[in-house]
């Protein structure tokens, strides 16, 4: 089976989110902009770490798969504990809230991923697979639908 590699990405993409918070809120142009970079910076680390996925899903090749998302996940959580930190514009929490918590629901996603593929089931880690990247896609969604133009925007292989 191949592998579908840009799902991965998708996934992990809807992962990539913002910068440094505290402080004031911050005007949509300078969240778009932090975000943005943190977003960028996460997707340069996820996107080595995913190029070393294998090229095909198999029970072979299940335990370079799993060990790949051991590494990306905390990547992941760290981002969205960055982006947690920006203070969005008034009136935008809800909007920045709902895309925080599906990309944070697509890193448990796979989080989870990483724990069948460990299993070695192929089947099981296709179907996990299908999940994860439908919430990663949702949360891309939400992201481009903000005005992100780094977060959110799948890059494919």
């Amino acid at each position: 089976m191949k592998l579908a590699r840009h799902s991965m990405v998708v996934v992990v993409s809807a992962a990539m989110l913002s910068s440094c918070g505290g402080g004031a809120r911050l005007t949509k142009p300078q969240l778009i902009q932090q975000a943005d970079a943190i977003c960028k910076a996460s997707q340069s680390t996820t996107d080595d770490l995913l190029g070393g996925l294998p090229e095909t899903t198999t029970a072979e090749t299940m335990p370079a798969i799993a060990d790949v998302f051991e590494r990306v996940v905390p990547v992941l959580r760290e981002t969205s504990k960055r982006l947690r930190a920006l203070r969005p514009p008034k009136g935008d929490e809800t909007a920045i809230d709902e895309w925080l918590d599906d990309f944070d629901r697509s890193v448990d996603l796979l989080n989870e991923l990483r724990d069948v593929a460990a299993s070695g089931d192929t089947d099981a880690f296709i179907a996990a697979l299908d999940q994860s990247t439908a919430v990663g896609d949702q949360a891309d969604s939400e992201a481009t639908a903000y005005g992100f133009t780094v977060c959110g925007a799948a890059q494919p292989d």
